[in-house]
């Protein structure tokens, strides 16, 4: 919360949900947790399964009457490990909610990933995502140890936008069920200096 009682948070989470998860924020699994003494790093704090089509927004609630406002965010790139093989990037960068095409990107396969154990995912240098940021968020554990993860590394062309979304098109066919492992953006919220 910042000195005029405005919280600013970056959702990742379904297109579908962000209104409800944006009102959840800060304690919803799908608001991003900012990397400490960093201002433009950002981690999801444990694994996320999503249907097709994944949405990242900036949000501000205010304390005096409990709204959510969507807000442009500094969009830089980002770094995420899942179990699809491509991912294709729309970015929207004003309020009329028109998604325009970025990219599409190939994942890199990841062998000998730590397993998701405990609840806890972690990351390739072993480290638990929410140890690393002083988070104790449990999933619960499933089968997805037993799948095969893509590490996707995207630098947004051109130098850092201001976005108003960033949505994640998934390739289908290439999972039954999307597992975001770990996602780490890059950038900064509209408070940040």
């Amino acid at each position: 919360m910042d000195s005029t009682g405005e919280h600013h948070h970056l959702c990742f989470t379904d297109v579908d949900a962000i209104p409800a998860v944006c009102n959840q924020c800060p304690s919803s699994p799908s608001c991003l947790v900012q990397e400490e003494a960093k201002t433009s790093s950002f981690w999801l704090s444990s694994p996320l399964q999503i249907d097709s089509v994944g949405c990242l927004t900036s949000c501000k609630t205010t304390t005096t009457d409990d709204r959510v406002i969507a807000e442009q965010f500094l969009f830089g790139g980002f770094e995420m490990t899942t179990n699809t093989k491509s991912v294709e990037v729309y970015v929207c960068y004003d309020e009329s909610g028109k998604d325009t095409y970025l990219t599409t990107s190939r994942g890199v396969p990841q062998r000998n990933l730590s397993p998701i154990s405990g609840g806890k995912a972690t990351t390739e240098g072993g480290l638990a995502e929410c140890d690393r940021q002083g988070s104790s968020a449990e999933t619960p554990p499933s089968e997805e140890n037993e799948l095969l993860f893509y590490k996707f590394v995207l630098v947004c062309p051109g130098g850092p936008k201001p976005l108003m979304t960033l949505t994640l098109k998934f390739s289908k066919q290439s999972a039954a069920k999307i597992v975001v492992r770990t996602l780490k953006i890059k950038g900064k919220l509209a408070t940040a200096k």
